[in-house]
């Protein structure tokens, strides 16, 4: 796999429509935005995302996040896998929301894993680069993309010394960081 960068099209505030069996119209609901992507992206998106997942369409379950949404984010940055990381994500990005994550595997429950970036503003990029190889990478693809407009980028894999040495520690960082009350929240948050 090869990383790149494209932009991401947003349509939207998108209508959904019911209508009835002449063809009247009976309702109407917001339906978000639709978040349009190259389809080579998208393909290479869900085939990264096919190694952890018995099978879907894993931009579709990006789109439905973000929908979740008051703003879409500046820029989605998928990694080559999962990444046990969630310890120092945490660690390096404190509680803002700026920075989001999800992880591939349909079959993991807990937030243990991250492997797609939810970039809501190019701000947080910038401060956390020089922190940390996990946001440099996505960093050096995105540092002169204008931020008036989207962004997707899969990334190669992060540099495989510090993934692993970061990896090997990160349990204790999570439970390091649950004992002070600093943890992951759900990406969507229940509406009240």
């Amino acid at each position: 796999m090869s990383s790149f960068c494209v932009e991401l099209s947003v349509l939207g505030d998108v209508q959904c429509h019911t209508i009835d069996e002449r063809g009247a119209t009976i309702s109407r609901e917001d339906c978000g935005s639709w978040l349009l992507l190259p389809t080579e992206a998208e393909d290479a998106l869900n085939e990264t995302a096919r190694q952890y997942r018995e099978r879907g369409d894993f931009f579709g379950t990006i789109q439905d996040i973000v929908n979740a949404w008051p703003n879409v984010p500046w820029a989605i940055v998928a990694l080559d896998r999962d990444y046990a990381l969630v310890g120092h994500l945490m660690k390096i990005k404190g509680s803002t929301l700026d920075l989001r994550f999800i992880w591939y595997s349909d079959k993991r429950r807990e937030p243990t894993h991250l492997s797609v970036l939810f970039c809501m503003n190019k701000e947080i990029l910038e401060r956390l680069a020089a922190v940390s190889p996990l946001i440099a990478a996505p960093w050096q693809m995105l540092a002169n993309k204008p931020e008036e407009r989207h962004w997707f980028c899969l990334c190669d894999p992060l540099p495989q010394a510090w993934a692993e040495a970061s990896e090997a520690v990160d349990t204790d960082t999570r439970r390091s960081l649950s004992a002070n009350g600093v943890g992951p929240r759900p990406v969507v948050e229940k509406k009240s």
